[in-house]
Order: structure tokens, then sequence, then C-alpha cells
């Protein structure tokens, strides 16, 4: 890889995904322990350093049940006609078990805290600035019913509610827009928002590291409060009667030697 790309995030969920089944199938496990499992069966994506391409689950098959369900993933996102509009890539996608059913495991990662500053989107075709902005609020009202019927059944009132938004944590909004859209298609879903820790290699850029799981936890409840309350973190929603988690989730992964290979 360039040598501007060994580092990071990305860097990481390739050496995640590299080597024998059993180890990344194992560790894909761990972050879903106690709501899911990943088996040596399950496809992911990347697939180590042989094959690092990121996938957007509109194009790529094997991760939704259908070619009708990724044409209907594109549709909500992207407006008729925009040939060179694409939906998000996902750091990370792995088939799993949630709940004892088939699901699919959806990860947005993170190494350092400026990848966490308010990121407004930068689409440059215009024209699809109003189908996004509709789907953002179609799932933040859906979100909000979420929300709302899972506080009432447990008793507890959130902070505030969710709003997604293309001007503020525009990532952060597309991943829990796109999770529910898949759960809505009846796809158990395990969004994971994942910390990695120490990634020592950026100190020589000033970046501030997460030097611990409850460092990470703190970081992302102060970093995203503006987009959503703490109590989403850590909870399962029903989504007509299909399970979505939510999950804080943070792991040590150590980089290879720069002159290895995958």
């Amino acid at each position: 890889m360039p040598e501007s790309q060994r580092k990071g995030s990305q860097m990481r969920c390739l050496q995640m995904t590299s080597g024998d089944r059993s180890a990344v199938a194992a560790a894909l496990g761990a972050l879903i322990e106690g709501f899911g499992d990943v088996r040596n069966s399950d496809l992911w994506a990347p697939k180590g350093f042989r094959e690092p391409a990121e996938i957007r689950l509109d194009e790529t098959q094997g991760f939704l049940k259908s070619a009708e369900q990724r044409t209907l993933l594109k549709n909500w996102w992207i407006a008729p006609g925009l040939m060179k509009v694409r939906t998000p890539p996902w750091d990370l996608v792995s088939t799993c078990r949630l709940g004892g059913a088939p699901g699919l495991m959806l990860v947005e990662a993170k190494a350092h805290l400026s990848e966490m500053n308010s990121d407004p989107c930068t689409a440059n075709e215009k024209r699809n600035i109003g189908t996004m902005r509709q789907a953002l609020d179609e799932a933040t009202e859906k979100w909000n019913d979420l929300l709302r019927a899972a506080s009432e059944a447990q008793g507890w009132k959130p902070r505030h509610w969710i709003k997604l938004v293309p001007s503020c944590h525009f990532e952060l909004a597309c991943r829990l827009a796109f999770a529910l859209k898949v759960a809505e298609m009846g796809i158990p879903v395990a969004l994971v928002y994942l910390g990695f820790l120490r990634a020592e290699e950026l100190e020589e850029q000033n970046c501030i590291l997460f030097r611990n799981a409850e460092e990470w936890r703190l970081w992302v409840a102060e970093k995203t409060k503006q987009t959503v309350p703490e109590e989403i973190w850590d909870s399962t929603f029903d989504v007509n009667g299909t399970p979505l988690s939510v999950l804080v989730r943070a792991a040590s992964v150590d980089l290879p030697p720069r002159n290895a290979g995958g």
C-alpha cells in the first residue's frame, strides 16, 4: 500500500481481516459479543491486504438478500439518472448472526480524535442533496419513533431527540440512516462505532489518540451529542420485529512491519 495509507483506521481494518479465517471470524465476532457471532463461513469485506477495497451495500453481492434490495437502497439515496453518484462505503461489513438470525455487522472505524469532528456533507452533485435530505429526514422521524418506544418501555427519558442532517456529523447521520433502512428490509443489524486504540504511528502528526475503551466511549458520547442522545449507544431497537443494535466498541490492532505482505 502507499506509505500515506499505512496508518490509522483503514490499515487496521485490513489487518483485522487478514490471515486465517478462524482468527478473522474471532476478531470480528468480538465486536458484537453479547449480541451475536461471526463464523468462518461468513462473508466480510474488506478481505485483508489482498482485497482491500471498501464496499457499498448496493453494489456488492452477498450482504443484502437480493438484487431488488440493493436497487431499493440505491434509489432511496440517489436521485434517478445520476450515474456518477454512489452510496457511502463502509469501513468494514460482515455477515453474522444476531439473536440467532442471519444479520449484518456494519462498522464505522476511527483511530484518532480529529476523525470525529463535525463533518458536513461535501457532495459535488447538488441535484442529489434533496434526495439525501429526504432520506435523512425520513430516518430521523423513524429513529425518534424507535427512541420514544424504547424509552417508554424501559422507563427513561432521552436527553434530546435524534437529528440527522447533511450539515453536521454527516458521516454518522448516513450510518444511522443506512443501518435503519437495512433493518427495515428484515435484516438484523449491528451498527458498530469502532475505536482503534493507541494508533502510535499517528503521534508524529500530533493526533489525539484513544488510549483505552473507556476514553473512546467518553469521546463518542461527547463528539456525537449534537446528533444523537447518549442513550442510543449499546442499545437494541425493534424495527418492526427486526433487531437493530447500535454499539460502541474498541480494539487494539498491531500493524504489520512495513515490509510485510498481506
